[in-house]
């Protein structure tokens, strides 16, 4: 039901340098190949607010241009750009850049005789963020589980080691967004281990914060999650933006399909509350389970249609019945803001993994889709997904939760803010997008809008969430691709995005 929305990540750096190439002979004077060298860059090092070019090719005199666009360092905008100073010095830096993640292009003219040339419109470079502070350790569940203060920053590095030094058992793991929090993967129990992190931006690094220390406690047990959001069957002969979707009758398949082809634990589906083939009592989810067969199940978490006083929420959870066995029945939370239009649900249920005991809860949700008025409505998301968390620490105080669903949330289009994230990262709880040590599939939008080509914006708006003391090893995004283009019928507006986590036990 969601369009593909622009990007919240930067452009892609191929893209940028192609036409920085081309601006480059479009502006430079007929006369500066003949009379001065083109100039050619080499960032050698970078500052909070500096960085330094080591400039070949040519001599004279050099000065240094920079912007925050590749536009802003044509010839024709250097009045506006940042500029250092005239310097005869091959090495070139420009200072009293005001630090952000917003990436900078630069380029450099070179003079000489009264001639002049001008390199390549080159970048982006990323200034060095300020070094993270208040690092800390605890043990939620017996893992060990790590968060952070950090100024602006597009990612992080986290080493861990077996000695105060940092240099035995060394090992480097990386954090793909802003989330200030981290579980450490595949630790023995018993084991002490000492951890520093740093800031990135781009491939730029602050310095190492102080380092912590702690004894891992607990085992880890692997499992593979889902989130799909499968498009409710009533909008069957409703288009999504101008693209129209099969029938479920003809979506059901290619479905479970391409969730098998993950063999997951658990799954998260979302619109999922239709009655489908003329029936009052299966619903969408039913047939969807139904559809994969054994060994899976649909977890009990409302009161069935077959039943009186049946209630549908459209939020689900299937589960590998081989793998898991549900604990009790489960049962969902109102996210509430129903005066907005529709009411938003969180279904959950408690698990207990077969054979090592381990025990977790998982949460399927969806949040308000809404998008009259942004400011307004990314409050109302952030509020469902702060009710939803509040809910879940209440319910479930001391044991593991991970969370699959439609955040409809992204940090550009017709949002202010990526506002379920926000809320997450307040409850110190990671995207597993950012989390994962191991990424396929991430140029994807999770929502394709049933176009024959996938949207390539990488944005994200179904998330894979997960508490601290749960590790994420993978993430991936599941698509049935030929050429480049989705195999039809295409099984639904989103794409499933899958998470391998580590549950501690």
């Amino acid at each position: 039901m969601l369009r593909a929305r622009p990007s919240r990540r930067p452009a892609a750096i191929a893209a940028g340098l192609t036409l920085a190439a081309g601006s480059a002979l479009l502006v430079a004077p007929a006369d500066s190949a003949f009379a001065v060298g083109t100039p050619k860059l080499k960032v050698v090092s970078v500052g909070h607010t500096s960085f330094t070019v080591e400039v070949s090719g040519t001599g004279g005199r050099f000065k240094l241009y920079a912007a925050h666009t590749i536009k802003g360092v044509s010839v024709v905008n250097f009045g506006s750009a940042e500029s250092s100073k005239w310097t005869h010095s091959k090495h070139v830096t420009i200072t009293g850049l005001k630090y952000s993640t917003d990436p900078y292009y630069y380029r450099l003219i070179a003079e000489a005789g009264g001639h002049h040339a001008y390199s390549a419109i080159d970048g982006p470079v990323g200034l060095a963020p300020s070094k993270p502070t208040n690092l800390a350790l605890s043990t939620p569940s017996g893992a060990i589980s790590l968060k952070w203060d950090s100024k602006a920053a597009t990612g992080y590095q986290i080493v861990q080691a077996t000695d105060a030094q940092l240099s035995q058992g060394r090992k480097i793991y990386t954090m793909h967004g802003p989330d200030q929090q981290f579980t450490p993967l595949g630790l023995t129990p018993g084991t002490t281990y000492f951890f520093a992190v740093r800031a990135r931006n781009l491939t730029s690094h602050s310095g190492w914060s102080s380092a912590v220390s702690g004894t891992a406690a607990s085992k880890e047990q692997s499992l593979s999650t889902v989130t799909y959001n499968i498009r409710e069957a009533v909008h069957d002969n409703e288009p999504d933006g101008s693209n129209h979707g099969a029938p479920w009758s003809a979506r059901k398949g290619p479905a479970a399909a391409l969730l098998r082809s993950a063999m997951p634990d658990v799954i998260a589906i979302q619109e999922g509350a239709s009655f489908v083939d003329g029936s009052t009592t299966e619903r969408q989810a039913d047939s969807l389970t139904d559809q994969l067969g054994a060994p899976y199940k649909l977890a009990r978490t409302e009161i069935p249609p077959t039943e009186k006083h049946y209630f549908r929420t459209g939020d689900y959870i299937i589960y590998n019945s081989n793998r898991l066995a549900p604990i009790g029945n489960g049962d969902h939370w109102d996210l509430g803001h129903a005066s907005l239009g529709t009411q938003h649900w969180a279904a959950y249920q408690e698990f207990q993994v077969i054979g090592s005991g381990a025990q977790f809860a998982f949460v399927a949700f969806h949040l308000i889709q809404k998008n009259d008025n942004p400011a307004t409505d990314d409050v109302a998301r952030q509020d469902q997904a702060t009710s939803m968390f509040q809910q879940a620490h209440t319910k479930f105080p001391n044991v593991p939760i991970v969370y699959g669903g439609d955040t409809n949330s992204a940090l550009e289009g017709k949002h202010v803010v990526d506002s379920a994230r926000v809320a997450a990262r307040a409850f110190g709880i990671d995207d597993a997008f950012d989390a994962a040590q191991s990424r396929h599939n991430t140029k994807y939008n999770s929502a394709n809008g049933y176009n024959e080509k996938p949207p390539a914006f990488s944005d994200d708006i179904d998330a894979i969430l997960t508490e601290p003391g749960v590790g994420v090893s993978t993430w991936d995004e599941l698509l049935n691709l030929s050429h480049g283009k989705f195999v039809t019928p295409i099984p639904s507006d989103h794409n499933p995005v899958v998470a391998g986590v580590e549950i501690p036990y």
